[in-house]
């Protein structure tokens, strides 16, 4: 619904504006919706599985293991339902993990 849809969205942008504390706080708010896909009006409007949010925050903020675990569900939640996007997406986060643990 609206409120996974919008606290998804926020983790998106501070991950990507490297906010580790508004990150951490969407994580908490975000953690309960896991293994869903973030969205509106009964899938019309999709923004992504709130687990690949999860995992970017996480990757973000440095903790790799969970990163990895969340982008692990979200590629799986993703290439479940076709969603080659998403998937695509995930697949990429678990690659620049792993590139980094090297």
């Amino acid at each position: 619904g609206v409120e996974e849809q919008s606290q998804s969205a926020r983790c998106e942008i501070a991950g990507r504006l490297d906010d580790r504390q508004e990150a951490q706080v969407r994580r908490a708010e975000l953690r309960s919706w896991g293994g869903r896909f973030a969205g509106l009006a009964g899938g019309a409007f999709v923004l992504g599985p709130v687990d690949l949010f999860l995992g970017e925050a996480a990757e973000a903020m440095g903790a790799s293991d969970e990163a990895a675990a969340y982008l692990s569900a979200a590629r799986d939640l993703a290439e479940a339902h076709g969603a080659t996007q998403w998937s695509t997406r995930a697949s990429a986060g678990l690659r620049r993990i792993a590139a980094q643990a090297r």
